[in-house]
């Protein structure tokens, strides 16, 4: 029983190392997108004439992903509050 004991903890951080790695890989993915249409953004503004429409689904796409990360880090700070996993 003891031996039980002191495996739980042990388990408990591991499933919680492998929710915060999988949720960290989300906000990584979200801000590399923004990024990534900023840059697409930029050289379409560049562009003659400039490709406004180009331009309008980049912006749209940053907005989405700003809200997918705002979610991610939403959902890894309440899932640390309430694992009990303070530092």
């Amino acid at each position: 029983m003891n031996e039980a004991k002191g495996q739980l903890p042990s388990q408990t951080s591991v499933e919680f190392v492998h929710a915060y790695n999988a949720q960290s890989h989300e906000i990584i993915d979200a801000i590399t997108a923004m990024v990534m249409n900023s840059e697409a953004g930029v050289n379409w503004l560049h562009a003659e004439p400039p490709d406004l429409e180009g331009v309008r689904r980049a912006l749209n796409d940053i907005v989405n992903d700003c809200k997918r990360n705002r979610r991610s880090t939403s959902c890894a700070h309440e899932e640390r509050a309430h694992s009990g996993w303070n530092r």
